[in-house]
């Protein structure tokens, strides 16, 4: 014994618009969910310090989504890093998470160093954080 199906034409129709909708979805919504509103804040802004005196600096990163988060510090001839501490990451009454960063910098030597490109990663965006200026003076005698 043999089944055929046979399909009437407007189940067949309504086949392929369910498909279409399911590869639109596809496509679509992994772009929606990559543009979610990350907000970056940095403070200070700007440091008057003299080699060797170290300078904190805060970085909040504020998303609507609890998605990993990758810090990159670049490098600089004229600082040493010191370290980049990992604050608990919280969750405000409205449902933004809030990921706080501290990075902890010395000058080696007199000079001016702008920091712009100081950045976050997540989920496969690239984002940067407003540019940081360090003026280090001579310590004198």
């Amino acid at each position: 014994m043999k089944l055929e199906v046979s399909w009437c034409p407007l189940r067949k129709r309504a086949c392929h618009c369910l498909l279409v909708l399911l590869i639109l979805t596809a496509i679509f919504a992994p772009a929606t969910a990559a543009q979610e509103n990350v907000r970056l804040e940095c403070t200070p802004r700007t440091f008057q310090v003299v080699p060797g005196e170290p300078m904190r600096l805060e970085l909040t990163i504020r998303a609507d989504s609890a998605a990993r988060v990758r810090l990159h510090v670049p490098g600089d001839p004229s600082l040493k890093l010191r370290a980049v501490e990992k604050l608990p990451v919280r969750r405000t009454p409205e449902g933004v998470i809030v990921y706080r960063r501290v990075v902890v910098w010395q000058a080696l030597e007199p000079g001016l160093v702008k920091i712009d490109k100081l950045s976050v990663e997540t989920r496969g965006r690239k984002l940067l954080f407003p540019e940081v200026t360090i003026t280090a003076g001579d310590p004198g005698p």
